[in-house]
């Protein structure tokens, strides 16, 4: 629904976008009412993998570092080079 607004506000403007895609959500509601079907909301499945991933992640330790890896990666000078305040 986001991309097809996106594409008629660069198409036919802003307001004309918002009533367009207004009109289509009631389209869908209206029909889903005349025809008695339940709404079904579905979860994007790459977000469904990105969850299970991260649960895996947190329940191992496998991305665990110790203290001394830790002060090696803040004494490099990578880690400098990234802490420098751009507005200063």
């Amino acid at each position: 629904m986001k991309n097809k607004y996106l594409t008629l506000v660069r198409r036919i403007g802003k307001n004309r976008a918002i009533v367009a895609i207004a009109r289509i959500l009631a389209e869908t509601i209206f029909t889903m009412l005349k025809k008695d079907v339940d709404f079904e909301d579905e979860i994007n499945p790459l977000t469904e993998k990105k969850i299970k991933k991260m649960i895996e992640r947190a329940n191992s330790g496998s991305g665990e570092i110790n203290i001394q890896e830790s002060i090696k990666l803040i004494s490099s000078k990578e880690f400098r080079s990234l802490s420098i305040k751009p507005f200063s």
